[in-house]
């Protein structure tokens, strides 16, 4: 059973984003397992859904809890990146049966970005990709709602001046997205398998 879960409300994709109190209520111990392509309910409908790229198993005693930290992307660009301590509750796979196949896809991949924040973010700009069906080499597609949304995912970011320094980043972050994109046997062109 889970206990009350919220955001870190730091913005970035990853883990240290989500802390998901899991608790055995048995009297043995059980293995649980958060699956890619699970996805977290934000409380505040205006913020973004959060879904689970890498699989988590843990083995919990009886009675005890643990809090586990799944390495999560957001999945609704037109909304608000999770706010600081933002509630959330947890859903079920994602229905989206071509998100549900990239999630699964980037759970065997190397997520890091090499170590670098942007280059990490072309998960977050490859989700979006195909959660809008637009190719992350229109960043203006890609980003779309999240660009004219007040709030929206990149919003903010995106005025003219902050939008026009962002843009060797933002471009690394396309180039990311095409490569896990790719490697998941997507077109980046069109997102789809």
């Amino acid at each position: 059973e889970f206990g009350p879960i919220s955001a870190s409300g730091d913005g970035f994709t990853g883990t240290g984003n989500l802390t998901v109190p899991v608790t055995n209520p048995t009297d043995q111990p059980i293995t649980f397992t958060l699956p890619a392509g699970f996805v977290f309910l934000p409380s505040d409908s205006g913020e973004q859904r959060l879904m689970v790229v890498k699989t988590l198993t843990v083995t919990i005693q009886p009675g005890e809890t643990v809090t586990i930290d799944p390495f999560v992307v957001c999945i609704d660009s037109g909304n608000h990146a999770p706010g600081s301590d933002a509630g959330y509750s947890p859903g079920d796979l994602v229905d989206n049966e071509q998100l549900l196949q990239l999630a699964e896809c980037l759970d065997g991949q190397d997520l890091s970005g090499g170590g670098d924040m942007f280059g990490s973010m072309g998960v977050q700009f490859a989700v979006w990709s195909v959660a809008d069906g637009t190719s992350p080499g229109d960043l203006q597609g890609l980003l779309g709602n999240a660009t004219e949304t007040p709030g929206g995912a990149m919003g903010q970011a995106m005025s003219s001046d902050f939008g026009q320094m962002l843009g060797p980043f933002l471009q690394a972050m396309t180039q990311g997205a095409e490569q896990y994109l790719q490697a998941c046997g997507f077109d980046p062109s069109t997102p789809t398998p």
